[in-house]
């Protein structure tokens, strides 16, 4: 399983300076936004876009608070609305492509995190966020590269948990690549920074599984269960771990509780899967006569 972007939201809009009979839409909506009150905002954001003083700055608001209530569509297109009025101000560029990302659309917000990069090449932030567009188009070397950069140039977005994240997911990129060593460092990392997280004990058990290490592969899994009950990938693998030590019942209720949970969550290609071990491990009856 593999992390979801939580970062880059950093609202490094620039400076304007509106009149301050044009500036009253979007005073009241950055006001919204510091109190967390998102759909105001976005609402008086849009206001101050038809005022042609305050459009520029209201649009690049707008995008990251459209970030914020998942309206990727709106966001991208509040973005080009801003990159178009200020080409020089590439923070619409960094929120465009976390949008992107979020739709799938990977080279796309590949671009743009490019883009921002350029103008700021320190940002550890955007540097994460393009190895997470990376890993999804299955160029993991790209990814490593962006991950390191991410850890060398750590901004206060990705302080305390956030930074665990970078080595989780570095991890997998390092996994997904056939290096399970430096995979286990990195985990490592990303458990010692937070030991609270069940995606890291999950793919550390992914790793230990990897190497033929099936009690610490175990442990792991039965930790990642432990902090989040609902881990249905982790019951599918702990599932295939207990088949393979010989713990079929275990396997199959493992099973299961991970079709259950794959339901729940609306995953029907993690239904198919666990109901495709069923149908291999389920011993059949056989009718007599």
């Amino acid at each position: 399983m593999r992390g979801v972007v939580t970062l880059g939201l950093m609202l490094g809009l620039g400076m304007m300076c509106p009149s301050p009979a044009q500036a009253g839409a979007l005073q009241v909506g950055i006001d919204a936004l510091n109190r967390q009150d998102y759909a105001t905002a976005q609402a008086q954001f849009m206001i101050a876009t038809g005022d042609t003083e305050t459009a520029a700055i209201a649009y690049r608001y707008r995008c990251a608070t459209d970030l914020m209530l998942d309206d990727l569509s709106t966001a991208i297109a509040d973005c080009t609305h801003a990159i178009r009025a200020t080409p020089e101000v590439t923070s619409a560029h960094l929120h465009r492509g976390l949008a992107r990302y979020r739709l799938a659309q990977y080279a796309a917000a590949i671009a743009d995190f490019s883009t921002y990069l350029r103008q700021h090449p320190q940002s550890g932030t955007a540097h994460y966020n393009r190895g997470l567009a990376y890993v999804e188009l299955g160029q993991m070397s790209l990814a490593i590269a962006d991950y390191h950069q991410a850890l060398h140039h750590a901004d206060a977005a990705l302080e305390g948990g956030d930074l665990a994240d970078v080595y989780n997911d570095l991890g997998v990129a390092y996994l997904l690549s056939d290096r399970p060593e430096q995979a286990r460092t990195a985990l490592e990392t990303a458990i010692a920074l937070n030991d609270d997280a069940p995606r890291a004990y999950f793919n550390h058990g992914c790793v230990c599984h990897h190497q033929g290490q099936y009690p610490l592969a175990l442990a792991d899994f039965n930790h990642a269960i432990a902090l989040y009950p609902a881990y249905a990938e982790a019951y599918l693998n702990r599932a295939l771990l207990r088949h393979q030590m010989g713990d079929v019942a275990g396997a199959i209720a493992d099973v299961h509780t991970a079709s259950q949970y794959f339901a729940q969550q609306g995953n029907p290609a993690g239904v198919e899967q666990a109901r495709d071990y069923l149908r291999q491990w389920e011993p059949r009856s056989i009718a007599i006569g």
